[in-house]
């Protein structure tokens, strides 16, 4: 009993210093936008969401659908996008070195 006084008690004297926000019936950050997150291959922003959650005290339930997302933001890009990306780079790395003549001729083709 006492403790949860004490983290309630707690809770509200970091609000007031402004070291947490208060929730006020909007989250900081929505689903769609963790999803956007994880598909930042270095998690800069993924990092930053979650920050944001665990200051505006978000409930378990709605953290872990914000970490879902994020997950699975992250299985996107790292499955999809990346992959697409080298295959890009690789190819055009070949077709540059395959063109005969100039480094302008090659750089236009």
């Amino acid at each position: 009993m006492y403790s949860d006084l004490a983290d309630v008690g707690n809770r509200e004297a970091l609000v007031k210093l402004g070291l947490r926000q208060k929730y006020a019936g909007r989250p900081p950050n929505t689903v769609s936008q963790n999803f956007a997150a994880g598909l930042d291959p270095f998690g800069f922003v993924s990092s930053q969401y979650g920050q944001q959650a665990e200051q505006a005290n978000l409930s378990e339930g709605e953290h872990a659908k914000r970490i879902g997302a994020n997950v699975l933001g992250g299985a996107v890009g790292s499955g999809l996008l990346l992959p697409s990306a080298i295959s890009g780079l690789i190819s055009g790395a070949t077709e540059f070195t395959g063109t005969p003549g100039s480094l302008a001729k090659r750089l236009s083709e």
